[in-house]
């Protein structure tokens, strides 16, 4: 795909095809938490009514697939029904109350989400991976009547005793780990399948879009996690969000949409996000529940297993963060010809990477996304001709979102083409954070607007550029050096596979640049090599006066965002070394 390429229509244009009358993207103006804003106007009424409509589409497709087990849609709507019956009757969950889901990607994690859609319970979804301090504060902060298990997790709260007397534990897939455990429940015999037409469930009033859904936890990597309540319309709308970029670029190439072919065959994604993120349960799970997809889970992600797993499930969709894009572009040449989308989200994604996606899979549309737990994923999406034309772009808000770039300091909204923090605003935002009203206020103006802690800057037809977390730009001499600029520059070097730019101390400038790269198998590439190429296109003062070499894998928290808290000591340490090291010669 060529950057020169003109589009054939303006963004006027397409916009405003977009969103005429029927439309899936056709806006209105709704009251929303106390604040006139736009919505999607043929939005789902709840989540509820979105599984039974969805589900009820091609009964008999193949729904849920992992490992040995495979489920259809109906299948998985009566497990669904099931486990809702069974919760209700049972345990007295009922609309509101919150139960957690702390496990792997399992096909009882999507069961259990859309069982507690039926009964507008919330949906608690927290990352098995966290630190035992980090996995109790999430506990500690939700208090759950009912936690939804694996048997990894039941050994851990086993062993710490976590848990009161007055709330439940269901271990799913008990036979991969002991099989029993104090004061736990054999999923299997708890979910036995007899409940499954009892219908229960209906006796729960149905949501409004403004009740709350689902409480996600941000990544906690500079902090304790913050529980992100999500309401019915913000989940739900994600997945009408997530079809703006590829519907834009059908029109940006002067075509239009071909019309529905009741007899075109079911395609497949493959599913390497976790679902406690809200990418992987918004984006991946809603947008191929909505499309009536196969879902093909793995256990974890293996370059390997998804290429056999691609050929043999017919998978032509993948969504992933850019790790797992980069191990894609290595074996392009097993899963080209398969691939029709990919995207990225989750952590940037270095500019290099839409070309040689355009180059390797050629008949892929690639788009990548821009946002937030806050945001329920998608803020801004850049894909097509678009996202070629302008690489280092996040792309456009999506019609229910604006954005503003705002100086922190002065407060002043910045022009066109000025760094400053971006803010948010829409539809799509979060409630609040669960039980933390000051972190609520200092997050979310009282007009609406949240901050995002993201510094970046609009083009002239608000395209949006992230250049960093604020907590990660580098401060030298007074000049803000934007850590993704060094990330890219690096990321240009053929033998750089992974990198991290980093500040350390300096007495007299404040800081200097540091970075820690991964080399590629069999790299030789030395420091001295690699500081020569980034002075090639970073100015002066970005010019890394360090840069560690290492053949390990940069660490990742479980959504693929470079842990900086980790590296940072190791990075400090090895400067403070090579300082001594100077002053004594």
């Amino acid at each position: 795909m060529s950057a020169t390429f003109q589009p054939k229509r303006t963004l006027a244009e397409c916009k405003a095809i977009l969103g005429g009358p029927g439309m899936p993207h056709e806006t209105e103006m709704a009251v929303v938490g106390g604040r006139v804003m736009k919505v999607y106007k043929n939005v789902q009424p709840n989540l509820r009514t979105f599984w039974l409509q969805t589900s009820s589409v091609h009964p008999e497709w193949e729904y849920v697939v992992f490992e040995k087990d495979r489920y259809t849609y109906k299948q998985m709507l009566d497990v669904s029904k099931d486990i809702a019956n069974t919760l209700r009757d049972v345990y007295g969950v009922r609309k509101g109350d919150r139960v957690s889901i702390i496990m792997r990607n399992f096909p009882e994690y999507v069961a259990s989400l859309w069982a507690l859609a039926l009964l507008g319970a919330v949906s608690v979804m927290v990352n098995p991976w966290l630190t035992d301090e980090a996995l109790k504060h999430c506990m500690d902060t939700t208090k759950c009547k009912v936690h939804l298990v694996d048997p990894e997790r039941a050994d851990k709260f086993e062993s710490l005793n976590w848990g009161s007397a007055n709330e439940k534990f269901i271990v799913a897939r008990a036979k991969e780990g002991k099989g029993t455990w104090k004061r736990m429940e054999d999923w299997n015999a708890v979910f036995t399948g007899v409940r499954s037409a009892s219908n229960s469930w209906e006796q729960e009033p149905a949501c409004e879009l403004e009740d709350d859904c689902a409480i996600v936890f941000t990544s906690g990597t500079t902090s304790m996690p913050k529980a992100v309540v999500s309401t019915q319309r913000s989940f739900i709308q994600n997945q009408i969000s997530a079809r703006f970029t590829v519907m834009l670029d059908i029109l940006r190439r002067g075509q239009m949409f071909p019309p529905p072919d009741p007899n075109a065959p079911q395609n497949a994604s493959l599913s390497v996000t976790p679902l406690f993120h809200v990418a992987g349960a918004t984006s991946l799970l809603m947008g191929a529940t909505f499309a009536t997809r196969k879902i093909v889970f793995v256990r974890k992600w293996n370059v390997e297993e998804a290429i056999r797993l691609v050929e043999e499930e017919g998978i032509s969709q993948v969504a992933a963060v850019p790790s797992v894009i980069a191990d894609m572009l290595a074996r392009s040449k097993e899963l080209a010809k398969r691939m029709q989308i990919m995207s990225s989200g989750g952590a940037p994604l270095p500019a290099t990477v839409p070309g040689e996606l355009s180059q390797k899979f050629p008949s892929a549309f690639f788009f990548q996304a821009y946002g937030l737990t806050e945001t329920n994923a998608i803020a801004t999406l850049n894909g097509g001709i678009d996202q070629y034309a302008r690489p280092y772009s996040a792309g456009l808000a999506v019609p229910i979102c604006e954005l503003l770039i705002v100086n922190p300091d002065t407060g002043k909204v910045m022009p066109t083409g000025k760094i400053g923090e971006i803010w948010i605003r829409g539809s799509n935002l979060f409630r609040c954070y669960y039980n933390d009203p000051s972190a609520t206020e200092n997050a979310i103006t009282l007009d609406g607007w949240f901050k995002s802690g993201d510094a970046g800057y609009l083009d002239e037809e608000g395209f949006l550029y992230v250049k960093d977390r604020y907590k990660d730009i580098i401060i030298r001499g007074g000049e803000n050096i934007h850590s993704t600029t060094i990330e890219n520059a690096l990321h240009e070097h053929p033998d750089i596979i992974d990198v991290a730019a980093i500040g350390v101390p300096d007495a007299r400038l404040g800081e200097l640049v540091t970075a820690i790269v991964t080399l590629a198998p069999g790299s030789k590439l030395t420091e001295k090599e690699a500081i020569a190429f980034a002075r090639k296109t970073l100015p002066a003062i970005a010019v890394p006066v360090m840069i560690l070499t290492t053949n390990e894998v940069l660490v990742r928290n479980a959504t693929g965002k470079i842990i900086k808290t980790e590296l940072r000591p190791v990075v400090n340490e090895a400067w403070e070394k090579r300082k001594s090291r100077s002053a004594k010669m």
